[in-house]
């Protein structure tokens, strides 16, 4: 319908272009309107034509536009609708494979509390849930240090510690920091305990990050971040010691594992 519309608008603006080579289209003998010819009028005719059928178009097109929004819209939804529910079935399929694994060893994720639970079974054949799943409370993997920023003699880190395997309750920790001079040589941070928490709760799959800042007027390579302390686990039972020791290469602005005799040195030192 529309490309019928484009025809005859262009057959009117053709004739409109070519009637005025045709003949005149006033009479200056005769006063308005009568001074139109037949050529005059058929002219006017056509421009309002002309002007109508643009209106008329244009309206069809704003109203086709409006429709094909309306229905590219609602392809996109039904899309998005049928991949959400694509991937929550998924979850699901992974949440159900997930649990039976735990199951096949004994063990039940509770994901509201974010522990994972021993099960057992007592003599009775009643399901007794215990949650008594070791907790491992150490520096996060990757990202367990970050340097800030350094002002003068005054160095910014961010400390990040993970809750491995369940949640670790009742932290009580200290941190210390050790240096390692250009020479190789160790050396304490006069300050000794640069943080130090009491009663923190670290749940399950989470990271526990917070701020330290020491002072050194000394020239380092690494510095050594030694976490020492003692938490508990869910049920408060059982108590577990901290101790582990973490370096971060100021060179190469990473993350990095103790040295063998770096780690002995450093023991030393913090016990003296």
């Amino acid at each position: 319908m529309k490309t019928i519309f484009f025809l005859l608008l262009l057959i009117a603006q053709a004739f409109i272009v070519i009637l005025p080579y045709q003949g005149k289209l006033t009479d200056n003998r005769k006063k308005f309107p009568k001074n139109f010819t037949r050529y005059g009028w058929v002219l006017i005719s056509l421009s309002a034509f002309n002007i109508l059928l643009t209106i008329w178009i244009f309206t069809i097109s704003e109203r086709e536009n409006t429709q094909n929004a309306l229905d590219l819209k609602k392809a996109v939804l039904e899309t998005t609708n049928l991949a959400s529910s694509n991937y929550e079935k998924k979850l699901d399929s992974n949440n159900l494979k997930t649990i039976e694994l735990l199951a096949k060893y004994g063990l039940k994720y509770d994901s509201a509390q974010k522990i994972i639970s021993k099960l057992i079974i007592d003599s009775s054949r009643k399901t007794i849930i215990q949650n008594d799943v070791n907790p491992t409370l150490d520096f996060a993997n990757d990202v367990g240090i970050q340097f800030v920023s350094r002002s003068k003699d005054s160095y910014d880190f961010n400390i990040v510690t993970y809750s491995f395997e369940s949640s670790t309750k009742n932290l009580d920790a200290k941190l210390l920091a050790v240096i390692k001079l250009k020479n190789g040589n160790l050396s304490l941070i006069s300050r000794g305990i640069i943080y130090g928490h009491k009663n923190i709760d670290v749940p399950f799959n989470t990271f526990f990050e917070y701020g330290c800042k020491f002072q050194s007027k000394l020239d380092f390579d690494v510095v050594y971040f030694i976490l020492i302390g003692t938490y508990f686990n869910t049920s408060g039972n059982k108590k577990f010691e901290l101790n582990s020791i973490r370096g971060f290469d100021m060179n190469r602005n990473k993350l990095i594992a103790p040295l063998s005799d770096d780690e002995e040195e450093i023991r030393k030192i913090i016990k003296m």
